[in-house]
């Protein structure tokens, strides 16, 4: 009985004390957003999703702790060939 309050009650908390999470879609390549992948990840929030298209991106880029979850992928799927080089 004691274990079934515990569960409840702390089901109860996650509802009323569940911060929302939200992630953002960064699109990086020619006529998109972001010109560079760094600069769409200078951009980004934890767990957001960066997006790459295809083209050639010389540069190193750098992730910050604070950026907790973020996705970088590329658009195009690996059984097209290599269009995106980074």
């Amino acid at each position: 009985m004691k274990t079934r309050f515990l569960v409840s009650l702390f089901a109860i908390s996650l509802v009323f004390f569940a911060v929302p999470v939200t992630a953002n879609v960064l699109l990086v390549g020619p006529g998109q957003t972001y010109a560079t992948i760094q600069a769409a990840v200078d951009a980004s929030n934890p767990y957001d999703l960066i997006l790459v298209f295809p083209g050639d991106y010389d540069e190193d880029v750098n992730i910050r702790p604070d950026k907790d979850g973020l996705t970088i992928m590329s658009t195009e799927p690996s059984n097209l060939g290599e269009n995106t080089t980074v």
